[in-house]
């Protein structure tokens, strides 16, 4: 029920402001997204409002991740498990003026890049920086956070412009920092709708209660 949906979903004005041509004109950007409130539910929106993108998902995904993304199939979201090849569509695709959108809170067992995130190092991802830095776009996070019941909105966050820096880790993790710190500001104020149930800090398990 399309209908429904884009009933359910509104676009605030912090997010429509990204597009002063129209949705069928998207900018050549990187959009990356928190785990906050309906996130699946804002990307169909994006989809039926005429927004053309691809999202890099999970890599690899196991069965559940697969009928998710199957789910989550519509004409003008294309759906591809990050992989080497799915990262040089992406770039190929921003390099042409198109737009891509991914996760940014989901951590990863084994990295070398631990860029602060509410202050503490975490184990989140940072190659949609080096994505970033290769096409030469802005980075922008966005959501979709829950207004009231049934009801939500998608809200952006202003560009962040990535930084040259002569050392490698140094550039992705403080460049990441940067985009933690507006996703910081959007789950802080929306902290009950976070949705991210692996731990983005491990070491902090051991000192929880």
């Amino acid at each position: 029920h399309p209908e429904r949906v884009t009933d359910m979903v509104k676009m605030d004005e912090s997010f429509t402001a990204l597009f002063p041509e129209g949705f069928a004109h998207p900018p050549a950007a990187l959009f990356v997204m928190p785990h906050l409130s309906n996130f699946d539910l804002a990307g169909r929106a994006l989809a039926l409002s005429g927004l053309k993108f691809q999202v890099l998902s999970y890599p690899q995904p196991p069965s559940g991740y697969q009928i998710a993304n199957q789910l989550r199939a519509i004409e003008g979201m294309e759906v591809t498990p990050m992989s080497l090849s799915a990262v040089q569509q992406a770039r190929t695709r921003l390099k042409q003026g198109g737009l891509v959108l991914t996760g940014l809170d989901r951590p990863l067992e084994d990295t070398r890049y631990f860029p602060r995130f509410f202050n503490r190092p975490a184990h989140v991802p940072v190659g949609y920086i080096q994505l970033a830095l290769q096409a030469k776009v802005p980075v922008y996070v966005v959501a979709c956070v829950q207004v009231s019941p049934g009801k939500y909105k998608i809200v952006a966050r202003p560009a962040v412009h990535m930084q040259t820096l002569p050392d490698r880790k140094q550039e992705l993790e403080q460049n990441a920092e940067a985009v933690l710190n507006e996703a910081a500001i959007l789950i802080d104020a929306h902290r009950k709708q976070w949705a991210m149930f692996y731990p983005v800090w491990p070491e902090a398990l051991a000192e929880m209660p």
